[in-house]
């Protein structure tokens, strides 16, 4: 139900603010942070941006890794439009499945940590990330 709302909010061009439940996204979001996201057009995305998406019944935010466009163009007027985003959580491995610009709901804007407003894509908190992923990764290799 919750994600109904969530996407029935989005669709109607209202900012939405929900907990996160998973880990999926940590260090970025961490379990239970409140995210605040934004409805996003698919042209106005771009690599490195955490999107909410609908997969099936249940909805994630991950981070989006990589853009299928189209090439062929109709006119010089018209521009390539997207037709798959790829996405990954920051503590995982392995990609997600490709959605389609229909299944995605819009950007996350904010994560609330502590009474403050962090914005997740920016430089800090990517450079938190990378830290973080090369040391988890490093101390993985050692075990």
């Amino acid at each position: 139900m919750l994600e109904t709302l969530i996407s029935d909010c989005l669709k109607n061009g209202r900012p939405v603010r929900f907990r996160a439940p998973g880990r999926s996204m940590h260090p970025t979001i961490r379990e239970n942070e409140a995210v605040i996201v934004a409805p996003a057009s698919a042209s106005s995305l771009a690599v490195g941006d955490i999107v909410l998406c609908r997969s099936g019944d249940k909805i994630t935010a991950h981070r989006l890794v990589g853009i299928d466009s189209d090439e062929v163009e109709v006119s010089p007027a018209a521009a390539a439009q997207p037709i798959r985003f790829t996405t990954r959580g920051d503590a995982c491995i392995k990609c997600d499945p490709p959605v389609s610009p229909e299944q995605l709901l819009g950007k996350v804007v904010a994560v609330e940590r502590r009474g403050r407003r962090i914005d997740p894509c920016g430089f800090l908190p990517s450079l938190y990330t990378r830290t973080y992923r090369f040391l988890s990764r490093l101390l993985r290799s050692l075990r």
